[in-house]
């Protein structure tokens, strides 16, 4: 039988970091994307900040599905960039040991 992965090692190479992916964005899309998520309500689980994130690294349009306010439950963002289908995320805790440390 082999040996069990460890998912905490060598799965995701470290990127650039989330200041230098806000500073490659076009600044009016990062003065829109702020406008849009200070009118969040109901964040939980540190939804907001992974909207942050997600937008950053991806460049595609975080929307809110899933709050105290309304959602199913099911999905906590939409991704969207033009032309392309939508994509999701669900919002979770991080087992990065150094994002962890921060906290």
């Amino acid at each position: 039988m082999p040996e069990p992965r460890n998912l905490l090692k060598g799965w995701c190479p470290l990127g650039r970091s989330f200041p230098d992916a806000i500073r490659a964005l076009d600044p009016e899309y990062v003065r829109r994307l702020h406008e849009e998520l200070d009118a969040w309500t109901g964040d939980k689980s540190g939804e907001l900040g992974a909207a942050w994130v997600l937008a950053a690294h991806t460049g595609h349009w975080p929307s809110q599905r899933d709050s105290r306010v309304s959602g199913n439950g099911l999905v906590d963002l939409t991704l969207a960039t033009e032309g392309l289908p939508p994509e999701i995320a669900e919002v979770m805790v991080t087992a990065d040991p150094i994002a962890r440390s921060k906290n």
